[in-house]
C-alpha cells in the first residue's frame, strides 16, 4: 500500500518504448580482452554488451541511455531486446533508464575503482526512469557465463521467518487485529471482541519478534489492544461507546508517531527486499514520510467523523459511509505519489 513505487520499480521487467524519435548508430562491437580494464568511458560503455548476461535479463526489453559529460562527453544507448544487448552511439526519445554521469565517474565504476551504489548515493551521477534496471546493472552485465540464482534474485534484507511474504503484505496482516475489532464490535461482547483482536495482535507480534524486531505498527497494535482489553476487564465501557473514535485516534498516533521517531511507518515494510543502502536515501525516506503523513491525517479525519456520528445520531450512517469513502482518494494518492515523487525527487535540484 505504502511505497509501491519502490516495490514496483524493483521487480518490474519491462517499460513501453516509444519509437517517435531515434538517432542512433548501427550496433557497435567492442571486444575487451579478458582481464583487461577499459581505458576510456566510451570503451567502457560500448563494451558492456560483451559482459551481458541473458539469464539475468529474462524477458526485459529496454533502452538504457547514457548522457556523458566531463573530459569524454558523448551519448550512448544500450539496447536490450529478446535476450541480446547491443551498443550504439546517439540517443532515443523514451529510454527505460537514463544515466547522467561524468565520464571520469563511470570509467572508475567500470574499472572497479568505485562502487556504483556508493557513487549514486553520493550524487556523483543521477538517473531517471526505471530504477530497477539500475539496481540490476551488476547482474545484467555480470558476464555471459554467470547465472543469477533464485536466492540472489529474492535476497532478503529483513528476516521473515518461515512465512515468506512481501513487506507490504505484512503491513496488511498487521491490520488484521483492527479489522477483527471493527467487524465484531456491536456483535460480540466487548470483552470478547477486544480479546480476539488482542490474541491476533499478540500472535503477530510474537512471530515477528522471533525473527526480527517488530515494527511500530505491530508493537503499537499489540499495546493498544492489550490496554483496551485490560480496561474493559475492569468494567470500563468507554470502548463500547467510542471504540471507533479511539481506534482511529490510536492508528493516527501510531502512524504519525513514527515520523517523530524519523522512521516512517511505510518505510519499515517497503524496505524489506531492497538494498540496505537505499533505506536512508533521502528520496526513499521522504516518499514514505509523506505517504505516512497522509494516512495519519486520514485516520484523524475518520476519528473526527466517527465522533460527529455519535454527536449527530441522525447523520451517523452517512458519516460512516463518508469516513470509509476517504480510503478511496487515500489509496489513489498513494498509487500516484509513490510513482511520481521518487522520479521527481531524484532529479530536482537540491537546495
Amino acid at each position: 500500500m505504502a511505497n509501491l513505487w519502490w516495490d514496483s520499480q524493483i521487480p518490474r521487467e519491462e517499460k513501453a518504448l516509444s519509437k517517435a524519435f531515434e538517432d542512433i548508430s548501427p550496433p557497435i562491437s567492442i571486444t575487451i580482452e579478458e582481464g583487461k580494464l577499459p581505458e576510456s568511458c566510451r570503451e567502457a560503455i560500448l563494451g558492456m554488451p560483451y559482459a551481458f548476461n541473458p539469464s539475468a535479463a529474462g524477458s526485459l526489453n529496454a533502452d538504457i541511455q547514457f548522457h556523458v559529460t566531463g573530459s569524454e562527453p558523448g551519448e550512448y544507448v544500450l539496447r536490450i531486446r529478446n535476450g541480446r544487448c547491443t551498443a550504439h552511439e546517439g540517443r532515443v526519445s523514451n529510454p527505460a533508464l537514463t544515466i547522467y554521469t561524468p565520464s571520469e565517474v563511470w570509467l572508475k565504476i567500470a574499472r572497479g575503482e568505485l562502487s556504483g551504489q556508493t557513487a549514486y548515493l553520493k550524487n556523483m551521477y543521477r538517473v531517471e526512469g526505471d530504477f530497477s534496471i539500475l539496481l540490476k546493472l551488476g547482474d545484467l552485465f555480470s558476464g555471459p557465463e554467470k547465472r543469477v540464482t533464485e536466492a540472489t534474485q529474492t535476497a532478503e534484507t529483513v528476516k521473515r521467518g518461515p512465512v515468506h511474504l512481501p513487506g507490504m503484505v505484512w503491513l496488511t496482516i498487521s491490520f488484521i487485529p483492527w479489522i477483527i475489532n471493527w467487524a465484531t464490535h456491536g456483535f460480540l461482547d466487548l470483552f470478547e471482541s477486544l480479546g480476539l483482536s488482542l490474541l491476533a495482535g499478540m500472535l503477530i507480534w510474537i512471530y515477528r519478534r522471533l525473527f526480527e524486531e517488530p515494527t511500530w505498527m505491530e508493537t503499537g497494535t499489540f499495546i493498544y489492544f492489550a490496554t483496551c482489553w485490560l480496561t474493559s476487564l475492569f468494567g470500563n465501557r468507554l470502548f463500547q461507546t467510542y471504540g471507533d473514535v479511539i481506534s482511529y485516534v490510536a492508528l493516527a498516533g501510531i502512524w504519525l508517531g513514527t515520523l517523530a521517531a524519523e522512521s516512517p511507518l511505510t518505510a519499515e515494510y517497503s524496505k524489506w527486499s531492497y538494498p540496505q543502502a537505499l533505506w536512508t536515501h533521502p528520496v526513499f525516506t521522504r516518499t514514505n514520510a509523506i505517504i505516512t503523513t497522509v494516512w495519519g491525517w486520514v485516520y484523524l479525519t475518520q476519528a473526527v467523523l466517527a465522533l460527529a456520528g455519535h454527536v449527530y445520531q441522525e447523520w451517523m450512517l452517512i458519516l460512516i459511509v463518508i469516513r470509509n469513502l476517504l480510503l478511496i482518494p487515500a489509496f489513489a494518492f498513494t498509487l500516484w505519489f509513490q510513482k511520481w515523487y521518487p522520479a521527481y525527487g531524484s532529479t530536482r535540484k537540491k537546495s
